[in-house]
């Protein structure tokens, strides 16, 4: 088992997921009546915050990237051990991103599956 990134798992891309989701969200809601600038400030807030993520993980990958070029070529890690690291964290791009999907469905159907059953569980009054 590999240590990964904070925030880049499941929980993470659940987030990314819902804050893609949100503008369609208030679309809905905007043409319902519903909607408020407070309202839309706060999905534009959510897409800052989204989009630093991104920034940070692409800023990440390359700052290691470029760290392992430095070292290669000062001499300080032989070009061996770099491939040797490459080949022992290849993922394909497809399989990551097909695995990561049908993880995150499992969770999206789940939290829909526990809101049907609380929605339709018969509620006693409070004591």
């Amino acid at each position: 088992m590999t240590a990964g990134l904070p925030g880049v798992g499941i929980g993470g891309l659940f987030y990314l997921l819902l804050v893609l989701l949100m503008p369609l969200y208030e679309f809905w809601r905007m043409l319902q009546g519903r909607s408020s600038i407070a309202r839309l400030k706060h999905v534009a807030v959510h897409w800052a915050l989204a989009g630093g993520i991104v920034g940070a993980l692409a800023a990440t990958g390359w700052a290691l990237r470029s760290g392992f070029d430095a070292l290669i070529s000062a001499g300080a890690l032989s070009p061996q051990l770099r491939q040797v690291a490459r080949d022992a964290t290849m993922v394909s791009p497809t399989n990551a991103l097909l695995t990561a999907g049908v993880v995150l469905l499992g969770v999206v159907g789940g939290m829909a599956l526990l809101s049907l059953i609380v929605d339709a569980a018969p509620r006693s009054p409070p004591p």
